[in-house]
Protein backbone atom coordinates (compact mmCIF):
# COMPACT_ATOMS: atom_id res chain seq x y z
CA UNK A 1 0.00 0.00 0.00
CA UNK A 2 1.29 2.95 -1.08
CA UNK A 3 1.26 6.21 1.32
CA UNK A 4 0.03 9.45 -0.26
CA UNK A 5 -0.77 13.03 0.86
CA UNK A 6 -1.77 13.84 4.55
CA UNK A 7 -0.86 10.31 5.72
CA UNK A 8 2.83 10.11 4.51
CA UNK A 9 3.15 13.73 6.28
CA UNK A 10 1.08 11.95 9.55
CA UNK A 11 3.82 8.91 9.60
CA UNK A 12 6.57 11.39 9.02
CA UNK A 13 5.68 13.35 11.88
CA UNK A 14 5.09 10.56 14.39
CA UNK A 15 8.70 8.68 13.49
CA UNK A 16 10.12 12.42 14.09
CA UNK A 17 8.38 12.59 17.40
CA UNK A 18 8.72 8.96 18.55
CA UNK A 19 12.38 9.20 17.58
CA UNK A 20 13.12 12.70 19.61
CA UNK A 21 11.35 11.51 22.62
CA UNK A 22 13.11 8.05 22.58
CA UNK A 23 16.52 9.44 22.46
CA UNK A 24 15.23 12.00 25.42
CA UNK A 25 14.12 9.31 26.92
CA UNK A 26 17.62 7.40 27.17
CA UNK A 27 19.45 10.67 27.22
CA UNK A 28 17.66 13.16 29.99
CA UNK A 29 18.00 11.14 33.35
CA UNK A 30 21.60 11.00 33.14
CA UNK A 31 21.40 15.15 32.35
CA UNK A 32 22.30 16.53 35.83
CA UNK A 33 19.31 18.80 37.63
CA UNK A 34 20.80 21.91 37.67
CA UNK A 35 20.84 24.90 34.78
CA UNK A 36 22.16 22.41 32.32
CA UNK A 37 19.25 20.51 32.56
CA UNK A 38 17.04 23.40 30.58
CA UNK A 39 19.80 23.91 28.10
CA UNK A 40 20.00 19.95 27.26
CA UNK A 41 16.01 19.96 27.17
CA UNK A 42 16.15 23.25 24.98
CA UNK A 43 18.49 21.75 22.69
CA UNK A 44 16.08 19.18 21.95
CA UNK A 45 13.19 21.63 20.75
CA UNK A 46 15.41 23.14 18.63
CA UNK A 47 16.14 19.58 17.21
CA UNK A 48 12.79 19.32 16.99
CA UNK A 49 12.04 22.81 15.31
CA UNK A 50 14.92 22.47 12.85
CA UNK A 51 13.43 18.84 12.00
CA UNK A 52 9.83 20.39 11.31
CA UNK A 53 10.90 23.52 9.36
CA UNK A 54 13.91 21.04 7.11
CA UNK A 55 11.69 17.78 6.11
CA UNK A 56 7.77 19.08 6.30
CA UNK A 57 6.04 21.34 4.07
CA UNK A 58 3.42 24.40 5.71
CA UNK A 59 0.96 22.46 6.36
CA UNK A 60 -1.19 22.73 9.64
CA UNK A 61 0.22 19.52 10.90
CA UNK A 62 3.89 21.12 10.72
CA UNK A 63 2.68 24.74 12.12
CA UNK A 64 0.83 22.85 14.80
CA UNK A 65 4.11 20.85 15.91
CA UNK A 66 5.98 23.64 15.09
CA UNK A 67 3.69 26.04 17.60
CA UNK A 68 3.62 22.86 20.27
CA UNK A 69 7.42 22.50 20.13
CA UNK A 70 7.64 26.63 20.67
CA UNK A 71 5.03 26.57 23.43
CA UNK A 72 7.51 24.22 24.94
CA UNK A 73 10.20 25.95 25.10
CA UNK A 74 8.66 28.74 26.26
CA UNK A 75 7.64 27.05 29.79
CA UNK A 76 10.85 25.51 30.16
CA UNK A 77 12.77 29.05 29.36
CA UNK A 78 10.04 30.16 32.56
CA UNK A 79 11.06 26.71 34.60
CA UNK A 80 14.30 27.74 34.07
Amino acid sequence: MKLTGNWRERCGALFLIAAIELISAYLMPIAPRNDFYYAACGAFNAITMICIITFFDFTPLAIDLFKLTLMQSVFQFVGW
